[in-house]
């Protein structure tokens, strides 16, 4: 009898030694997170709030999604009246993460993101361009409308700043799908076979009609607090 009370407290004290170890070694691995992205609130060009949640399903893996909202009232960004008003900017995000250190409290990880971006806002004195039919299309007045969809292949880490705050800062590359379009249009005028002397890699613009497949660089730090 003695021999089996002492065989069952050696089982007992080996099984409490390994949940403590893997407490130990794992640190993060049921820890879930929230999230606000502080790189999308003070975006100078489409500025919103994006919040997110992350939860652990092992390990080594996360999953999480976020939602993003702005508009020309809540955000920061600063319309010239005379040219934009009625911005309006809705995103969704869901992403994947691989923990390559799941044993330390600084978590590297790469991670796969699919997105969704829908964009309206009206324009006034401007133009737009349809670029097939080499037609540019200047206009008193116009709603333009832009959604854009993608894939981005992301490298971050998860900082801690105490037990339940740190901050996630990510780069990453991917590629993405814009279509563009132009509809409202008052007072239009077209040009054919027009002259185009500004060039598009000098600044961020929406001026062409149709849909453009190309590459995307997405980089940023989100704040975020976690609990188990």
């Amino acid at each position: 009898m003695k021999k089996l009370f002492c065989l069952f407290l050696v089982l007992l004290s080996t099984h409490l030694l390994a949940q403590e170890e893997e407490k130990e070694e794992f640190p993060n691995a049921k820890r879930s997170y929230i999230t606000f992205d502080i790189t999308t609130a003070i975006d100078f060009i489409n500025p919103r709030y994006r919040l997110g949640y992350i939860h652990s399903v092992h390990e080594k893996w996360k999953i999480g999604a976020d939602i993003g909202y702005g508009n020309e009232t809540i955000s920061l960004k600063e319309y010239r009246k005379d040219k934009n008003k009625d911005y309006q900017l809705f995103e969704f995000r869901t992403e994947v993460y691989h923990i390559f250190n799941p044993t330390r409290k600084v978590n590297h990880y790469i991670s796969g993101e699919l997105y969704y971006i829908n964009h309206t806002e009206e324009r006034f004195d401007d133009y737009f361009d349809l670029k097939n039919e080499n037609t540019r299309v200047s206009y008193e007045k116009a709603r333009m409308e832009r959604q854009k969809q993608g894939f981005n292949l992301k490298y971050g880490a998860f900082f801690p700043f105490g037990d339940y705050v740190g901050i996630n800062v990510y780069c990453g590359l991917g590629l993405r799908i814009r279509t563009i379009d132009y509809t409202r249009v008052i007072g239009e005028q077209i040009a054919i076979n027009y002259d185009d002397d500004h060039y598009d890699f000098l600044y961020y613009n929406y001026d062409e009609v149709g849909t453009e497949t190309g590459l995307n660089i997405s980089l940023g730090a989100k704040f975020f607090y976690t609990f188990n």
